[in-house]
């Protein structure tokens, strides 16, 4: 009989991984969308213009130029920043 090895995850209330997230929301997205974008922010946390601005600046997003249109990578921006929310792995 064949040993598979088995990961476990241990999650606590409703709590999602940046992995879980990601599913839902797009790849690409413009610098001024991102506060709109769902699922992303609560409706009373998106940030200003200016925290945008100073993300852009200092490498918290990952910025992709597509086509002569600057965007926003989500997807890479959320693994880059390692995003996890409360999730344990054992």
């Amino acid at each position: 009989m064949e040993k598979e090895k088995l990961e476990s995850v241990v999650a606590v209330g409703n709590v999602q991984t940046a992995g879980d997230q990601i599913k839902y929301l797009p790849r690409f997205c413009r610098l001024y969308d991102l506060p709109k974008t769902p699922g992303l922010f609560l409706p009373d946390s998106a940030p200003s213009k200016e925290t945008l601005r100073t993300w852009r600046n200092n490498g918290t997003l990952v910025m992709v130029k597509i086509g002569s249109s600057l965007f926003v990578d989500l997807h890479m921006t959320l693994k880059k920043n390692k995003i996890k929310l409360g999730v344990l792995n054992s």
